[in-house]
């Protein structure tokens, strides 16, 4: 038979028990959790969750005891959660808002609600921490793939524009002695011809060369559009 919630809230085992839990290192926290809370109040499912932005249907499971064990971590219908039938707690980020929720279901009827509540605050406050520093890592890592993206983009229009001012200057050079030629020779004769196409095929590489320079400068503005984005604030 389960013991009762109130001898629970107040037993010293308790109180022991979860100092252990909330001694453990990240990595292993978070099932402890479920574990210890699941034995304490006897209950069939502990879950603990994070809110997705892109899935309001759903939380992504970040530990979940269910029927006796650990199981593998999934998208848990958060409708079900929030059904009477469960007890939670919010999970509040660093800067006041919920950014996930921890529940547990018992196989019996839930008398006083408060004290179960209670244990599960008990670990609330150090599970929302390991939530958050989860949530700004990630941010991190997706803002420093960002910045490994703008630099890329920097450094190949940086490389097309000095490109394109070199052989800008080479054109120029054959252009030069094209239009000398031209102007040296008889219209219609073999020379005059050469020296025509040549400065032809000039203005045809001339136009690709401007359109190498506007890449580059394109490159450069998105690069600075991009090193604004990194640098704003992560916002979790």
């Amino acid at each position: 038979m389960a013991p009762t919630l109130q001898t629970v809230g107040q037993s010293e085992d308790l109180l022991r028990m979860a100092a252990e839990v909330l001694a453990k290192t990240a990595e292993d926290f978070l099932p402890a959790v479920v574990e210890q809370v699941a034995a304490t109040l006897n209950a069939e499912l502990v879950v603990i969750g994070e809110f997705q932005a892109s899935d309001a249907e759903h939380v992504r499971t970040l530990a979940l005891w269910r029927d006796g064990q650990l199981v593998e971590s999934v998208p848990y219908p958060l409708a079900e959660i929030r059904h009477g039938a469960f007890v939670t707690v919010p999970l509040v980020g660093s800067k006041g808002q919920d950014i996930g929720i921890m529940a547990a279901l018992t196989p019996f009827p839930i008398s006083d609600k408060p004290q179960v509540r209670a244990v599960l605050q008990l670990f609330a406050g150090r599970v929302a921490a390991e939530l958050q520093r989860t949530i700004t890592e990630r941010e991190l890592s997706k803002s420093e793939e960002h910045l490994f993206q703008v630099q890329r983009v920097e450094a190949i229009g940086r490389l097309a524009g000095g490109i394109a001012h070199d052989f800008n200057n080479l054109l120029t050079a054959i252009m030069g002695n094209a239009e000398l030629i031209c102007t040296a020779t008889v219209p219609a004769t073999a020379p005059h011809d050469d020296a025509v196409q040549i400065l032809e095929t000039c203005r045809r590489a001339g136009e690709i060369t401007q359109q190498l320079l506007a890449f580059g400068r394109k490159s450069e503005r998105h690069s600075k559009i991009g090193r604004a984005h990194v640098l704003t604030p992560v916002t979790s």
